[in-house]
This record gives structure tokens, sequence and C-alpha cells, in this order.
């Protein structure tokens, strides 16, 4: 007894010492193996945070998007290994090219599954395999036969506008911050798709469902995202990565806001008058059931509950980030402004709302916005894709299962092999000689291949149609003695998204 006493308190009072070396034990035998696998050059990680630090970004590369693309173009490599947490790095492309193949091979469809993060990973975004597949093509079919680039989806966003410009009338032309005013209009459309139906703006639901989420993702889904890739994080004591507030936020929507929505059309469904995405599912739902087929699928209402999550996070917050930047761009380019109004005017005049038969007839309206978007696109860097279960050889490289792949969405819209002077705004580089709108598949606002985004045309109707509205109706105009908005990004965001600041919008 005396031995096994001498030798617990010479572990007791070595217990740091045992655990630091068990540690670097553990890194040491992890990561210094021989590899089986070729991977592209990269930067040299640092222990435990690998290359991490690069994604912190800078107030002048908030994304660290362009210190990712320098430290490629120093290595000499389109192709660029980072360490991101994990055994094995992460691969970065900065070719469109590039991104192009791999994104649209279905080796690299997937997505990478973090068990702690579980809550945030079946929808439409984060599911992969046969769920993805699964939930992709459902969501497809139905959002295009409610309407998808169709008259019926048009009528309801003119709806949107009406309501949307009795508010800024209300203004009076005072300097106001529009990020909310739009988000509202734009969070309609999502629930008029969804749900059948909008809400008041000051409706208290409303406003709960658009602040919890606005919460979750300009806060805690970074914080949380950053846990997927440092060691041990979900051991950490209290909540400093936020996956805790990010899961109560997320069931609350679940639990009470969308289940009041569901409980709501299940208690009204008719199968002979499928008006929304929610009476679409619960359809399917109930064939399935009446099928009895023991084919695998993932039509449930936690199912749905994660679609719709993700269908309100993509559907509002890019399309609402784009609409700012255009005002952004109208306040710093005034005779860009003029030269689209007049545009507006000359096809649309001022007696009738947008539509979008007009967009053909309006080149310059366009071409603003496109470059707009290759100035300050939605993901600076992209949603990663992921291999599956199997090693992949691409490009001369052997990659593990399980491997993510980005995009560096700002290096290709930077890129001078792809745009004459990337750094400066011209939006005659998306008209040809005769005037006439040229587009560019280099542009990677809605990403590229098999998972590129699903509601493409509905952003795409969304922005063209809020823009030229507010536009046509709108002189926006700079507060007196107020410094323009900034045309560099907030940190803090996964998404390229303005400073907070103010404008007035004067009625014409």
């Amino acid at each position: 007894m005396g031995l096994l006493q001498v030798l617990i308190d010479t572990i007791l009072d070595n217990l740091t010492t045992i655990l630091i070396f068990s540690i670097v034990f553990f890194i040491l035998y992890r990561y210094l193996q021989p590899s089986p696998y070729r991977f592209p050059p990269g930067p040299r990680p640092w222990p435990l945070i690998g290359n991490l630090g690069l994604m912190a970004g800078s107030e002048d590369d908030p994304s660290g998007a362009k210190r990712i693309w320098e430290i490629s173009k120093e290595m000499n490599t389109d192709m660029l290994s980072v360490y991101l947490g994990g055994k094995y790095p992460a691969m970065m492309l900065h070719k469109y090219e590039d991104i192009k193949e791999l994104f649209s091979m279905p080796e690299f469809s997937g997505r990478q599954f973090f068990e702690f993060w579980e809550i945030f990973m079946g929808g439409l975004i984060g599911a992969t395999g046969a769920r993805w597949k699964e939930q992709r093509r459902f969501a497809l079919s139905t959002l295009r036969n409610f309407g998808l680039g169709k008259n019926k989806l048009e009528e309801k966003i003119d709806v949107e506008i009406e309501y949307l410009c009795q508010l800024l009338d209300s203004y009076n032309g005072e300097a106001k911050d529009l990020s909310i005013t739009l988000k509202n209009a734009v969070s309609n459309i999502i629930c008029s798709l969804i749900f059948g139906h909008r809400f008041d703006y000051e409706d208290a639901t409303f406003k709960r469902m658009l602040n919890l989420q606005q919460e979750n993702f300009d806060e805690n889904l970074l914080y949380a995202g950053i846990a997927t890739i440092v060691p041990g994080a979900r051991y950490l004591p209290g909540d400093f990565f936020r996956l805790k507030r990010a899961n109560e936020i997320v069931n609350e929507l679940r639990s009470k806001i969308f289940k009041a929505e569901y409980d709501d059309h299940m208690a009204k469904f008719d199968p002979n008058n499928i008006g929304d995405y929610i009476d679409a599912f619960i359809l399917e739902m109930k064939e399935r059931a009446k099928r009895g087929s023991e084919e695998e699928h993932w039509f449930n209402e936690k199912q749905l509950n994660m679609s719709i999550e993700d269908m309100f996070q993509a559907g509002t917050e890019t399309t609402t980030s784009s609409l700012i930047w255009i005002i952004v761009y109208m306040l710093h380019y005034p005779e860009v402004q003029e030269r689209m109004r007049s545009e507006i005017h000359s096809v649309i005049g001022l007696e009738r709302m947008p539509s979008m038969r007009d967009k053909t007839m309006m080149p310059y309206t366009e071409a603003v916005m496109s470059e707009i978007q290759r100035q300050q696109p939605g993901l600076p860097i992209s949603v990663g894709n992921c291999t599956h279960d199997a090693p992949v050889e691409v490009k001369g490289f052997l990659l593990p299962p399980n491997t993510t792949c980005y995009g560096n969405f700002y290096a290709i819209h930077n890129d001078p092999d792809y745009w004459s002077e990337p750094e400066k705004f011209k939006p005659e580089r998306f008209m040809d000689e005769n005037n006439k709108f040229v587009g560019d598949k280099r542009l990677m606002t809605f990403s590229t291949g098999t998972r590129t985004c699903i509601g493409e045309s509905l952003a795409r109707m969304e922005l063209f149609l809020f823009a030229t509205a507010i536009l046509q109706r709108y002189k926006i105009v700079n507060p007196e003695g107020a410094e323009l908005p900034s045309l560099i990004a907030k940190r803090g965001s996964s998404l390229f998204v303005a400073k907070p600041f103010k404008v007035r919008l004067v009625r014409i």
C-alpha cells in the first residue's frame, strides 16, 4: 500500500506535466506520421490551430480571402492546402476553372459532418448524400411549381414592394438605417413561399423570428463554425463558442414559431389546395406514409424545420445584403444612379410597377448590379464542398476521405486574368459594343456545380424588382455632413455585409 500511495501522490503532484506531455505526444503522433496522401502546397500550420489565423481577416480584408489569395500567389499555386482543424488540410481553390470542375464532381458534393453541430447539418445547406439529393430535388420542384421565375411569384414581390414603399414614404426623406426595413420586405417573400402569408412589419412573432435569426447569423454561427475546427472546443466550460446559445435559438424557432405554422397547416390541410412549401411537404409526408415504402426518406417535421431555417437564412441575409450594397454604390457613384434611373424611367415610366419583362430592355441596370456583385460577393469564400468516404485523386493530388474544398470567390472576382482593371468599378465590362448586357460565368454570386444556390432565380428576381422600384421612386442621397459609407465590408460575418450607415430616400 505504501508503494501504491507513493505512486498515486507522484501522479497527482505531476498531473499538469503528465497532461501536457500526453497532449504533445498525441499531437506528434497524430500529425507527424507519414501521410499516404498528396496535398497541394500550403503555409506551415501552427500547432493546434493550424492556419486558422488566416480566416480571422483584418479591417481591410474582413474575411481573410485576400490574404489567402496572396499566399497562393506567393507559393505559385492555384490550389492551396490550409489546416483548419483535423489531421489533414482543406483545399482552397483560386481559379474559376478548378472551382467549376471540382464543384461539378459528384465526389465533391458532400458536407463535412460534426456531431456536436448536428442540429445545423440536416437542412438544404448542410445535408449530404441521399438526404441532400432527395430534399434538394423536392425543394427545386416545389419552388418551381409555386412560380419560381414565373408571374405569380412576381405578383407576391409586387405586393411586398407596395408595403415597403408605403413605409419608405413615411420616412419623409429622413436619414435612416434601411437594413432592417429591407430585411423585413425580403423575409416576407420567403414567408409567402413557405407559410403562404406575409406578416405585418410590426407583428411580434415576425420580429422575434427575424431577431433570433439575426443573432444566430451575425454572432453565434460564426463562433460555432470556428468551434468545428478548434480541437476540443466542445469540451470547454462555459459557452465561449456560443454553441449553447445557437442551439437555444434553433430550438425556439423550431418548437414555437415553425411549429405553430406547421400545426396550423396540418389542421387546415387540403390535398386539393396546395398553396405553399409546408403544404407541399405535408402532402409528400402523407403520400409516403400511404405507400408504406420501405425506402429510406426524410419527409418528417424535423426535416421540414431544418429546410425552412436554411431557406430563411440563405434567402434573406444574402439578398438583403446585396440590396444594401446597391444603395452604398449609388451613394458613391451618383452619375451611375442617374443613368440607371434614366433607363428605368425610359422603359417603365412612373405609372406602373417594374416587371421582369423589362429586364432585357435595361442592360445598364443589369450591368451595374452585376458589377456590384463582382466587387461585393455575398460569400467571399464558398461554403465547403466535401469529399465522401473514399479517397479522391484530382489534379495530381490524392485527397483523403472527407476533405473539404473551398472556392475563393473573392480571388475569382478580382483576378486580372479574368477582369480588366478589377480594382475599378466598371459596369461597362458587362456590356458589349452594342450596349447589350453580357453575363459572365465567372461571376460566382450563386456558386456553381452540384450545390449551386437553389434560390438563384428568386434572388435575381427580388434584386431586380426591389432595386428598380426604389430607384424609380426615390433619389438616394447621403445625409448632409455624413461620410460616405465604407466600400469595405464589416468584420465578423461570413458574408460580405456593409458596415452600418444611414441614407435618405427622397421621393421623386
